[in-house]
């Protein structure tokens, strides 16, 4: 029932940003060049968000069978799974808006604001 829930979210985050905010405007040979294919850069970086935050969120939820993710009766029961999401997080916003990860390695771009950020000239 998750995976269903889940795989639904994510389409739903898809045709959303693709749809709705680029009306469908999909660029051609978006896996090989980056040739008008914002929408579709856009629609896959949100996807790929919006599944992990599932996944973390998921992860809370499946720690017992019985308690929920508001449940928590001790924080020392939860604190490496907190850490662990932590990292996990900002391992998402790393693969977003670093600029060689990003565009070369997953195939999207930033989704709301693009900082200009540049390695490139201090390596």
């Amino acid at each position: 029932m998750y995976g269903i829930i889940a795989g639904g979210l994510c389409l739903g985050t898809f045709a959303i940003v693709a749809y709705a905010f680029y009306g469908g405007q999909f660029g051609t040979n978006c896996n090989r060049e980056f040739t008008d294919c914002e929408a579709i850069y856009r629609a896959r970086a949100a996807t790929y968000a919006a599944l992990a935050f599932i996944v973390i969120l998921n992860s809370f939820n499946c720690r017992s069978s019985r308690g929920f993710i508001w449940q928590f009766k001790r924080y020392s029961e939860i604190s490496m799974m907190v850490i662990c999401a932590v990292i996990a997080i900002a391992t998402i916003f790393m693969s977003i808006y670093i600029p060689v990860i990003n565009d070369r390695v997953f195939h999207h771009t930033c989704m709301w604001i693009c900082p200009k950020l540049n390695f490139s000239h201090s390596m």
